[in-house]
């Protein structure tokens, strides 16, 4: 596994992520990475934040060193977040998308990418990504957990089946493999929306009393009716 066939697969993600967030509009976009080679994404939302784990290369304008499950932003002040190859590494899964839900607004997304475990090559770029221990999970096993933490899938796309000379020939393909071999894919990308719970409407004070009224009528009907 050469520097040129992660090079490919970058671009192949950078692309792919960039179309999913030229959808996204808002104030800020916060990107959740260990790696030094997360991806630069192009989109409405101007204002990015990096946020790692560990203090090391600390290269990128913006970037902070926090707790992933306990961010320092307020309830319902994201936008969007991008969670590139983190579910890849990281252990406490359910705590994080647990503050990925606390922190966006009522209807932010989140953008999840991962490595396929089913494919060699996969694991092998797995490798080559990350410079920590790895435990790359199946794309139904992210989606299910992205489910219960109170999200609602927008799309799945799967990326990165071939590498060809020919670009507009290696696109069809590609989009081909995905509808008919997804698990084919080198990688995944995992567009989820924080569900919006429609408020319960309270019922007017009257209906109350409107209810009790109807009970006292159908009461003396009864008595009515065993006079008689």
């Amino acid at each position: 596994m050469n520097q040129s066939s992660l090079d490919w697969f970058l671009a192949e993600e950078q692309a792919r992520l960039e179309e999913v967030a030229s959808h996204f509009f808002g104030y800020y976009l916060l990107i959740l990475s260990n790696s030094d080679v997360y991806p630069r994404i192009e989109c409405p939302i101007s204002t990015h934040i990096v946020v790692k784990q560990m203090a090391e290369n600390l290269k990128f304008q913006q970037a902070i060193v926090a707790d992933w499950t306990e961010l320092p932003f307020a309830p319902g002040s994201i936008d969007a977040m991008i969670l590139p190859h983190v579910m890849d590494c990281y252990k406490n899964t359910s705590g994080l998308l647990n503050e990925v839900a606390l922190l966006l607004r009522h209807d932010g997304h989140v953008v999840l990418t991962g490595f396929n475990p089913l494919r060699i090559k996969a694991r092998r770029l797995a490798k080559r990504y990350h410079k920590q221990g790895l435990r790359l999970c199946l794309c139904s096993t992210v989606i299910k957990a992205l489910t219960q933490a109170g999200f609602e899938i927008v799309t799945v796309k799967r990326f990165g089946f071939v590498a060809l000379k020919n670009k507009a020939m290696e696109k069809w393909l590609n989009r081909v493999l995905d509808s008919v071999l997804p698990s084919m894919g080198c990688a995944y990308v995992i567009v989820a929306q924080k569900k919006v719970l429609a408020p319960i409407a309270e019922l007017p004070n009257w209906t109350s009393s409107l209810l009790q009224s109807e009970k006292v009528v159908i009461s003396s009907c009864r008595v009515q009716s065993n006079d008689r």
